[in-house]
């Protein structure tokens, strides 16, 4: 599995930041889109201050909480990651969130495979980071939920799959990506 081919797709829609911000659905995020759902999540992480000195708990902790205020309670995020920047000085390096996102996609590849899609780390290249994609933005449990594209992808039914892809969250152009990824190994 090339985890460096899935990282570079999947980051070409996502944001790169270095900063905590408040994703679309008022998650606290950093990196490319690596979720904090939990201030441990945050802590976690290694967080350079304004003087690239590591961070203390308690600067993430300020951190986390001044980022997490500014939601809109339940309606949709309107700030880009951009509008979170002076909130905070702490700051990931570009490394951290590099090997952040191979961490993340790892994740899933191993949640992907050990549930139902075993021979995952099996299929073509194309199909996997076409999936990746798709369980990054939606998540494991959301593509077992499908009604389509979850079979198909069981099934090895790389041309059913390309037909049922589409996320309704995701740009025109991230479908029609992950659609051509899964059609070019069904030809």
């Amino acid at each position: 599995m090339d985890l460096a081919a899935a990282a570079r797709f999947t980051e070409r829609f996502e944001s790169r930041c270095p900063y905590l911000y408040l994703d679309s659905r008022e998650f606290p995020t950093t990196g490319v889109g690596h979720l904090c759902r939990t201030l441990s999540a945050a802590l976690a992480l290694p967080w350079r201050d304004a003087h690239d000195q590591p961070a203390t708990p308690d600067a993430i902790v300020a951190a986390y909480e001044r980022i997490s205020a500014q939601g809109t309670l339940g309606q949709p995020q309107p700030f880009r990651a951009e509008h979170f920047a002076p909130m905070t000085t702490l700051r990931l390096r570009d490394a951290d969130i590099t090997a952040l996102l191979a961490q993340d996609l790892g994740h899933f590849a191993l949640a992907l495979a050990a549930s139902s899609w075993p021979d995952f780390v099996t299929w073509p290249n194309s199909a996997q980071i076409a999936t990746l994609d798709w369980v990054f933005q939606c998540g494991v449990g959301a593509l077992k939920a499908t009604k389509h594209l979850g079979p198909a992808l069981q099934r090895g039914d790389w041309a059913a799959a390309a037909a049922t892809c589409h996320r309704a969250e995701s740009s025109q152009h991230r479908n029609d990506q992950c659609h051509d990824l899964y059609l070019g190994v069904a030809q």
